[in-house]
């Protein structure tokens, strides 16, 4: 994006747009009660204010420690789609715009756009290899994909054997 520092933090406004962090001189709650969902909106630099994306990512990232990213810190993210025999996925590398401190030691790759729930990211590493936080690391992207395309087909293969058995009285997993 041509004007915009490689790493800048960027948050989403409930439109939909997208705020450099950079330019925000104050967040504000908006409201908050049993009845309605915690709001906040935003004073940019030149007095505009901007209503945040309430989501649950975004509530939480105002309020913790964001550590930009370094200029080429990016992920690959893949969405692997299964029905009966038929298998395909989507690959895409993505830059990450700042890390999310969790705990004293530890950290989650914040994106422009977070990838839903059900994408499978892996951070790339200097050197190419891919880190699945919480599991390990592949030494390429190719065998990252390959090997958890392969395990989520297995699991879900695995998953609809043991329902199927459930519906058999008396039949073990």
């Amino acid at each position: 994006m041509e004007g915009v520092a490689e790493g800048s933090v960027f948050l989403r406004t409930e439109s939909g747009d997208f705020i450099n962090a950079d330019e925000v001189v104050r967040v504000h709650l908006l409201a908050r009660g049993v009845d309605r969902p915690e709001r906040w909106f935003v004073v940019t630099r030149d007095g505009e204010r901007q209503e945040l994306d309430y989501g649950e990512q975004w509530k939480f990232e105002v309020h913790g420690l964001l550590v930009p990213a370094r200029p080429g810190d990016s992920a690959v993210t893949l969405t692997i789609w299964i029905d009966g025999a038929q298998v395909d996925h989507h690959v895409q590398v993505e830059p990450i715009v700042a890390w999310r401190m969790v705990g004293e030691r530890s950290a989650v790759p914040v994106f422009a756009d977070e990838p839903s729930a059900n994408v499978i990211v892996g951070i790339i590493l200097p050197g190419g290899a891919v880190l699945l936080p919480g599991d390990r690391i592949y030494a390429t992207q190719e065998e990252f994909i390959t090997e958890q395309v392969a395990f989520h087909v297995k699991l879900k293969r695995q998953s609809a054997r043991e329902v199927a058995l459930t519906a058999i009285p008396g039949a073990e997993p």
